[in-house]
Order: structure tokens, then sequence, then C-alpha cells
């Protein structure tokens, strides 16, 4: 779920091992010094979330463009249908990003990873209503993009990820 919710956030899948692996080192130093945690599983994701943000900004001053993974599908059986996969995924990261932080935090934490309300505010530093209503918001955001060229997959993607958490589309193979 950590490495999920990284790749989410920082685009590729290095950059997400790297921030886990910061985000473990980082727990151990604080519970080896004794220090007693009520709700772990909230702790870990929000020093994770803390270490991605801090990533990102050091992107932004480094001035190193935000991209995607490079991906590359071998001759083989079924590239054709991979290739579109990716594509329609591609696709569906690209609108996630698209959305302000705290909606894609939200989105991702409470609908994807199956985090509760609560945890997902201790997280992102919001209140359970608050991550409500940024779920709702991102919701309304995604089914609002124009399509382009018609494409009905994209469409079909949008309304999966604003729908429930069970109905996530293109995402459930790669999530």
């Amino acid at each position: 779920e950590l490495l999920r919710f990284a790749w989410h956030r920082l685009g590729r899948l290095e950059d997400a091992e790297d921030a886990v692996q910061a985000t473990f080192l980082s727990a151990h130093r604080v519970l080896v010094e004794g220090e007693q945690i009520r709700e772990p599983r909230a702790w870990l994701f929000r020093i994770l979330r803390n270490e991605c943000l801090t990533r990102i900004a050091m992107t932004k001053r480094r001035g190193v463009p935000d991209h995607l993974e490079d991906w590359h599908a071998d001759a083989a059986p079924g590239v054709a249908e991979q290739v579109e996969q990716r594509e329609e995924f591609d696709t569906t990261v690209a609108l996630l990003a698209s959305l302000p932080g705290p909606q894609r935090d939200a989105l991702v934490l409470r609908e994807w990873l199956g985090l509760s309300s609560i945890e997902t505010a201790t997280i992102i530093d919001s209140t359970p209503q608050g991550v409500d209503a940024l779920i709702y918001r991102a919701r309304k955001s995604l089914v609002a993009v124009p399509d382009a060229d018609d494409q009905s997959t994209c469409a079909d993607t949008r309304r999966a990820l604003a729908a429930d958490a069970t109905n996530t589309g293109a995402l459930a193979i790669y999530v």
C-alpha cells in the first residue's frame, strides 16, 4: 500500500521505492528512541506523504521535469493489448496528476488503498468531513475533463475513477 501510494504521488516506481525506504528508515529511528505510536498505519502513511512532498519540492527546485516511468513492450503475443492497456493507464495517471495534491492523496488513500476516513484525515492533516469533500471534488473534476478525440475508453476510465472504490476500471490490474 505504501509503495502504491508513493508511486501515484511521485509518478516513477524507482522514486516511490526510494521514498518508501526513506520512510521506513525514519520510522525505525523514531521507534528505536522508544516513542509509542497509537495509529501505526496512518503514522507510516503520513511520514511517506511528507517524504513524497519533500522529494517533489526538491525536484521542482532543481528544474527536473515530472515524467512517468518509461515503458517499452516486448515483441511478444498480446503486445497490442498491453500497449493499449498501458496507454489507458498512463492517461488515468495523467488525469490523477492533474488533480490538486490533497484531492489526489485523499482519493488514492481512501478509495483505492482502503484507509478509513479517520486514517486518511490524519495522514493529510484534515478532518473526515474534509476528506469526503476532497474526494467529492476529485470525482467531480475527473468526470468533468473533456474527452480528446472521443476516446471512449478514457471517458469510461474517468467514470470508473469517479465511481466508488469497487469500480476502478483499468487501475484494478495495476494497483
